[in-house]
């Protein structure tokens, strides 16, 4: 039998970040509400200028065809254009900030007491009753959140050492067992 995985090192890179948070962006509720509003919403707009200038053309066929290409391509065209938004967005987040610490290599550590995330600069010790979240993210990439307002984002290809599947099943059960413990008064 072999040992549970208790300890994962892996590299956290500029475009690992910024590939996260396109993804992020594209599945948050509140920006996916945005995200559509925009979309929906031009194409309504378009709509609607284009049925008023085909109304004061007196009617021209010619202009219904003009109306579906703009309200098509505007369509076709926002989600490329809200994603290459929001990863230029982050890069310029990154380039007014100090990344060390954030890009850089981490060590994350299962001990009994919780999980320990150590860089370059932080040491952190997060309690197993924190209400940890584990989920697939942008392509090849896990974001692990062992409470709110901080989050890991960990790529399959830059893990140094450590299994990251069965890391994350010890982190699961360690967390699950903790809140468990704690509902119910052990």
């Amino acid at each position: 039998m072999s040992e549970p995985a208790t300890t994962l090192v892996f590299e956290v890179t500029r475009d690992d970040l910024v590939a996260f948070n396109a993804w992020y962006l594209q599945h948050d509720p509140a920006h996916r509400r945005h995200h559509l509003a925009v979309r929906w919403g031009g194409a309504v707009a378009l709509a609607l200028l284009g049925v008023g200038a085909w109304w004061l053309l007196g009617g021209e066929p010619k202009a219904l065809v003009l109306v579906a290409s703009l309200v098509g391509g505007h369509l076709l065209l926002i989600n490329r254009h809200l994603d290459r938004l929001a990863r230029r967005m982050v890069h310029r987040q990154l380039d007014g900030q100090d990344t060390r610490g954030l890009l850089c290599t981490h060590t994350l550590e299962i001990t009994d007491e919780g999980l320990r995330e150590s860089n370059e600069l932080h040491d952190n010790l997060v309690p197993w009753t924190a209400p940890f979240e584990v989920r697939p993210a942008a392509e090849d990439q896990v974001m692990l959140s062992p409470e709110p307002g901080q989050v890991h984002v960990i790529n399959r290809f830059r893990v140094q050492a450590g299994d990251l599947d069965a890391f994350l099943t010890q982190v699961r059960q360690r967390a699950a067992t903790a809140r468990h413990a704690w509902m119910h008064g052990e």
